[in-house]
């Protein structure tokens, strides 16, 4: 080798060295056993660098335009090719060994995954060249390069994997998969040669690549009509942006392309389909789309400044007789604009609109947004599952990172320094709001251990009530709920960027870490004061008075004593169980328990339940409920045959759960609009336990008649046969006695069942997600709340009847 060949070598390498390490760092991060999230983040980005460091050595020289230099040096074409792509087999390949070793497991179980690398490496590193001098930009090349190889994965995915295909015909399919690759491989790498070898460098600072290239891309009377005509200032501003940002629109169409195929060939349907591991699949066919949206809406929130500052034209534009405030909102708006069409509103309709070819639009949208649901809650956890199950949650992640890049572009000058300064500022302000999470609870916690308001259930009734005014303007749907906190949350932030964006578009642009430094600042405090001040009310909301270890862990309860509680008199408790995404005072200001306790003098504990948001339904709660008993039993003269369990909805649900696990406990239960989704199987051979229930046929949450609901997919029994199916349980004899008592209330009682475990259902017609009697919950997302029963007393009555061993 040359000493010039090796100094071109050591150029070439010297381009890679960084990419290749953060590509390497990635792929090394499973081998750390970090958090599976992390993982599978890693290899995800790791799998896509693969065919980012086989196009940056070529990339490279269209990025810093010395191309030209290079092809007018007295060496062949052929050995240029050849060092740049000996160089990039040593990179890609060593990173792609690193992460094949760090994934070895799956390998190792499946080692048709090693055929499928193989034709990965095969399909993106000899095609490289062709793509990039094609698309005459890193960027194009990388896309192009990416995108092919996964299309020819995806329409052979199905014969190779899915499981009623015989081994023989799986293994037909995967070696024709080889073979294609190969074939391609062959045909990209003689196109690639022949392509450089006859290239031409034309243009000049501008317009020398594919994605700014104008009439190469468009027909011609389209690209006229994005000309500046002699009149017309704002629309001439418009149409500048529009050509700015025309690579937008080609890596848009590459997306849409993908998702054609995915609908076309029906991954989209997968989860219903009989492919192993549908879940893991679908992480692999969505992850483009879910890179693919957030890259377009930070490419339309910058590109358009970006390649003005490049080219030195912005400040020249800032003299023309057009004020800075109507250029910087022209751009501003093109840029949301763009971000939210291409991001969000196209892939939506092109999956529609392909979904009539198969009859069902609208069930292939829903399909979609599970597809992207599953992969984006795998890498990115619970918010994204949550926003996506609605257009407007794309469109608000499009429209939040727009605006985020936008800030950046203003902010930070040069192309390169904004993109890197991108995610250190996201992470900053999501940080931020974060710590303001993170201490309002433990602040109010402060404020109440040292003044103890809680202790006056006035108080506690007070910050209820306007806890339940907010909820009152809540949406039904708990994802719109979701997203309408978030919306609020990002509102003062926002506003915030857009304002500081306009004194920063008018300013120079700044290089020193200080002055962004100081920029994010007031973004920085926005959001925590944002977040703090949300999350202060449920933490004032959510206050308890008591704890028990149980398991291990703390566990809270709000324990309520009445004023003619006699220690040396034996004393009846009721254990009241608050609804998911509730907590204890929830269930004492709905439940009205504290008023019966005054009157018939018996204790009222609330536990709260675990997680975010909380709920009830795993064995950990049934040994809490039992550890509570005990602790109560210690410090009060607590009636062991009166100790009673009842809750709303999920807390309904969980009350019929302790009949089944501490039958020998608990004496009778009751459950309001209970959601009975815990298994069957925890009642085993318990003893009968009387139980009382209410539910209104107007529930959307629990319905009546059974099936799904909007907070749970899963289907909740009809509540007629669920009650017969308790009857059964407790062993009762003859056919129940239907009576209507009030005018829209209607009792179900099975008598002279065994050890007098009477089963009653009380059906309120018309009656919501409520408590019977009880506060009134906003009509609008609930449903209507009864007052011609009340809950509380009628279960009350029943509970006297039937202590622990009544015969």
């Amino acid at each position: 080798m040359s000493s010039r060949s090796t100094r071109i070598m050591m150029k070439e390498a010297r381009a890679l060295f960084r990419p290749w390490c953060a590509v390497m760092i990635l792929c090394v991060l499973p081998l750390f056993h970090v958090s599976q999230s992390l993982s599978d983040i890693s290899v995800v980005l790791g799998y896509l660098g693969i065919p980012m460091l086989a196009t940056l050595s070529l990339g490279y020289e269209f990025q810093h335009r010395t191309l030209s230099l290079l092809l007018t040096q007295p060496v062949s074409r052929m050995e240029i090719w050849g060092e740049k792509l000996s160089v990039t087999i040593v990179a890609v390949l060593s990173a792609a060994l690193i992460l094949c070793y760090g994934w070895r497991s799956p390998f190792q179980q499946d080692p048709k995954l090693w055929v499928l690398a193989g034709v990965y490496l095969l399909a993106t590193v000899p095609s490289a060249t062709f793509w990039t001098l094609f698309a005459r930009t890193p960027m194009g090349g990388f896309l192009l390069n990416a995108i092919f190889p996964w299309v020819v994965l995806l329409v052979y995915w199905k014969e190779i994997f899915r499981s009623n295909r015989s081994p023989a015909r799986s293994i037909t399919s995967l070696w024709t998969l080889a073979f294609a690759a190969l074939c391609y491989a062959g045909v990209m790498l003689w196109l690639g040669g022949r392509k450089l070898a006859r290239f031409q460098v034309t243009g000049g600072m501008a317009g020398d690549d594919l994605l700014m290239a104008g009439p190469r891309v468009m027909p011609e009377t389209l690209a006229d009509w994005f000309r500046c005509r002699p009149s017309g200032a704002v629309l001439n501003l418009i149409r500048k942006e529009f050509r700015l940002l025309r690579p937008l629109w080609l890596i848009t169409a590459l997306s849409l392309v993908y998702l054609t195929c995915l609908t076309l060939f029906r991954f989209i349907l997968l989860r219903e389909s009989d492919a192993p591991h549908p879940e893991g699949v679908q992480l692999a066919l969505f992850t483009p789309v879910i890179l693919f949206t957030p890259l377009i809406a930070i490419l339309a929130g910058s590109l358009s400044l970006w390649e003005e500052r490049k080219s030195g034209t912005q400040s020249w534009h800032m003299t023309l007789p057009v004020s800075a405030r109507r250029q910087w909102l022209i751009k501003l708006l093109m840029a949301m604009f763009t971000g939210s069409v291409c991001a969000a509103l196209l892939p939506v309709l092109v999956i529609a609109a392909l979904g009539f070819i198969f009859g069902s639009p609208f069930m292939f949208v829903d399909q979609a947004m599970g597809g992207l649901i599953i992969a984006g809650g795998t890498l990115f956890g619970l918010p994204v599952m949550i926003l996506g199950h609605a257009l407007p949650g794309l469109l608000l992640t499009a429209l939040v990172l727009t605006l985020a890049s936008f800030w950046c572009a203003c902010a930070v000058n040069g192309t390169v320094r904004a993109a890197l300064w991108f995610a250190p500022a996201m992470s900053a302000v999501l940080f931020a709001g974060q710590w303001g999470g993170w201490i309002a609870p433990r602040l109010v916690a402060l404020v109440v251990s040292r003044f103890d308001p809680f202790t006056r259930f006035r108080f506690t009734d007070a910050v209820v009530n306007l806890q339940f005014f907010v909820i009152s303007f809540m949406p039904l749907r708990i994802e719109r709920a979701y997203l309408l906190v978030v919306t609020l949350l990002l509102i003062p932030t926002l506003l915030v960027a857009v304002i500081q964006s306009y004194r920063l578009f008018r300013e120079p642009a700044r290089d020193s870490i200080w002055s962004v430094i100081q920029s994010l600042l007031p973004l920085a405090i926005t959001a925590f004061l944002s977040v703090f001040c949300w999350a202060a009310l449920p933490s004032l909301t959510d206050q308890t008075n008591g704890t028990v270890v149980s398991a291990g862990q703390t566990r809270h309860y709000l324990l309520y004593v009445p004023k003619t509680f006699d220690r040396s008199r034996a004393t009846p408790l009721v254990i009241s169980l608050h609804p998911a995404a509730g907590w204890p005072a929830l269930q004492m200001e709905i439940s009205r328990w504290n008023d019966l306790a005054d009157e018939h003098s018996f204790i009222v504990v609330y536990p709260s339940g675990t997680d975010v948001p909380k709920h009830w339904g795993e064995e950990l709660d049934v040994t809490f409920i039992s550890d509570l008993i005990d602790k109560l039993e210690g410090e009060y003269n607590i009636d062991p045959t009166r100790i009673y369990a009842d809750g709303m909805s999920n807390g309904g649900g969980m009350a019929f759960a302790l009949s089944c696990r501490l039958s020998h406990r608990i004496a009778a239960v009751g459950a309001v609009a209970a959601a009975h989704l815990l298994p069957w199987n925890w009642c085993g051979d318990s003893r009968p336990v009387p139980t009382v229930a209410f539910h209104g046929t107007a529930d959307r949450f629990a319905p009546y008649q059974g099936g799904s609901s909007p907070i749970y997919p899963s289907p909740f029994p009809n509540i007629r046969d669920w009650t017969a199916r308790v009857a059964r349980r407790n062993r009762c004899k003859g056919d129940p006695i239907d009576a209507r008592i009030t005018a829209s209330v209607r009792r179900i009682e099975y008598t002279n069942c065994s050890e007098n475990a009477d089963v009653v259902l009380y059906t309120i017609e018309g009656g919501g997600h409520t408590w019977p009697g009880g506060k009134p919950l906003p009509e609008r997302m609930v449903g209507r709340t009864t007052r011609e029963i009340n809950a509380s007393r009628v279960m009350w009555a029943f509970f006297v009847q039937h202590p622990l061993g009544s015969k």
